[in-house]
């Protein structure tokens, strides 16, 4: 029952956190109501607004005029076509000076009144026929913009983006550079924490054994990948260095590995390990990467017209995830905690992905990764959460099993080791040959009996842990035993023999000073040997015998014993 007492002490609420727990709430109740009834002055970062060019513009391709257009545009067109783009820059209600759009894959030249302003991917060189990448065009605009003429010349290197605009805006380079830090916001947060995950969980595998590590290794990979692609996605390079074709290239190899890593992941799990179609995806996806970049080396193919054959790995790999669900609902394995929180997690990335992948082939004016980035976020948070889980699950059965295994051999009334520990200490001893000479001490409580029928079986167990207690200070460096219900053993090989002798006295002279009652003192008869050639039994067996003479010594003298 104490140790019953012991366990449910351990999984039971805290003083602390019960008394901690009123406070939480009201603080919670005051975060809300402070949220819904605070009104103050605005006085936020973004004091610089930049504005939306929301007229009509002119829209020519190749010189033949198409009419006007509100943005976002997408004029039928095609790589190589000269799209042009012409309005009036009317005046805004505060002071600009700055015009910003993001082109993607499209060759820039910005006029003013027919005056170049700035030109963009026409000074690149490349070793081989290359886009000029997506980026962030800025462009200071003279003092005299207001009713100037503002054109925008663009020419695509792809069918898909030929001729797109999905935005124009003036306003402050510092109003420019905090929208696009706060747009960037919501992919950035989940993104720079799941790739320092993704970083400490690389770091950390080593230290696991074989499978966990390798595990958690490829599980830190496939984050840590996913992470930096999302993240070189989010147009933020900018902020930090102008090379966007080392950016663009980046991008491009980062989400190649992303099926590869992928599937490595799932093949540390048993589920997975045994799917034919699994094992068969990790070599198509590695196969279908190392085509990729020989393609794209050789100048035949460019990244972006090859990435329809990444998507097809990640549907692929995502039908695999699916096919391996329902194979284990349908043969009837009961899968355990880890493993549905495992699948939970693929199946949230999946739908988070393919809405990303979607996206992709449909034009739209947000970034194309906002949903896979949330998708990482979650994914990595489940599993998270479930591996804390199972941490605290393994913690909590590892304090049972040491509650357990300290009642198995503690003695509950004095807090020694009991019989069974000295057992298994003197079994141990009877293998080591090579070890030092042992010292075996055999002690009885006198009077024991005595005590129990004239003081009370209380006093009788006062005295027992009173000489146990003392036995445990005077031996501290040896091992003490209570093997019996008045009988106690030292086992020692820390002390000669003069040392052990000494030391024996001193315990036997603490133990009768000490009183049970009023006239009656507590007494012990102690007998030790040395090994001395003999076997540990023998020993043991002695040890016994000079005990037992100085107990009948003591009973012939106090009729007691």
């Amino acid at each position: 029952m104490d140790g019953w007492n012991l366990i449910k002490k351990h999984r039971r609420p805290s003083l602390q956190m019960l008394a901690a727990l009123p406070a939480v709430l009201v603080g919670i109740m005051m975060i809300l109501w402070v949220c819904l009834t605070t009104v103050s002055e605005n006085v936020t970062l973004d004091s610089e607004p930049t504005y939306q060019i929301t007229g009509l513009w002119r829209v020519s391709v190749n010189g033949e005029e198409r009419g006007t257009v509100t943005l976002p545009a997408y004029p039928s067109a095609r790589a190589g076509d000269c799209v042009v783009y012409t309005t009036v820059l009317e005046e805004q209600p505060t002071f600009c000076n700055y015009l910003m759009f993001h082109s993607s894959h499209q060759y820039v030249r910005i006029y003013l009144d027919g005056k170049l302003l700035t030109s963009y991917g026409r000074a690149q060189k490349t070793p081989i026929p290359m886009s000029p990448g997506s980026a962030w065009q800025n462009v200071r605009l003279p003092s005299d913009w207001v009713g100037g003429e503002l054109t925008i010349e663009l020419v695509g290197y792809y069918d898909y983006y030929a001729g797109e605009l999905l935005g124009v805006e003036i306003g402050t380079k510092a109003g420019f550079l905090y929208d696009i830090v706060k747009g960037a916001l919501p992919i950035l947060i989940p993104s720079l924490t799941t790739l320092l995950c993704g970083i400490i969980m690389l770091e950390v595998s080593f230290f696991f054994h074989e499978q966990a590590g390798k595990r958690l290794r490829y599980l830190g990979l496939f984050t840590a990948t996913t992470a930096a692609w999302i993240l070189l996605e989010a147009h933020i390079t900018q902020l930090f260095s102008g090379d966007t074709l080392l950016y663009m290239n980046l991008i491009f190899i980062l989400f190649s590995l992303v099926p590869i890593f992928t599937v490595c992941y799932l093949l540390t799990y048993s589920e997975f390990a045994k799917s034919r179609y699994i094992r068969f995806l990790l070599v198509a996806s590695s196969v279908n990467c190392i085509v990729i970049h020989a393609l794209r080396f050789l100048g035949l193919v460019d990244y972006l017209k090859s990435i329809l054959s990444v998507h097809l790995m990640l549907l692929l790999t995502m039908y695999g995830i699916l096919k391996v669900y329902i194979r284990e609902k349908r043969e009837g394995h009961k899968l355990n905690r880890e493993s549905r929180m495992l699948f939970t997690a693929l199946l949230v990335f999946s739908i988070f992905s393919l809405m990303d992948i979607v996206r992709f082939y449909i034009p739209i004016t947000d970034i194309a990764t906002w949903y896979s980035s949330i998708g990482l976020f979650c994914f990595v948070l489940i599993l998270g959460y479930s591996a804390v889980r199972q941490e605290a699950q393994n913690k909590a059965e590892h304090i049972e099993r040491e509650i357990y295994r300290k009642l198995a051999y503690t003695d509950i009334l004095t807090g020694l080791k009991n019989r069974t520990a000295f057992e298994e200490q003197m079994e141990r001893y009877r293998q080591i040959s090579s070890r030092s000479s042992l010292m075996i001490m055999m002690a009885d409580m006198n009077g024991l009996k005595w005590i129990n029928d004239n003081l009370g079986h209380k006093a009788g167990d006062q005295a027992l842990v009173i000489v146990a207690h003392l036995l445990e200070k005077h031996f501290c460096n040896c091992y003490c035993y209570r093997i019996g219900g008045d009988e106690f053993c030292v086992l020692s090989e820390q002390y000669t023999d003069q040392e052990f002798a000494a030391v024996a006295e001193e315990f036997t002279q603490a133990v009768s000073v000490q009183k049970i009652a009023e006239g009656h003192s507590l007494s012990i008869s102690c007998g030790y040997v040395r090994e001395n050639g003999w076997d540990v039994d023998q020993t043991l067996v002695k040890a016994d015998a000079e005990m037992y003479e100085k107990k009948m010594a003591y009973r012939s003298q106090h009729g007691i014993g």
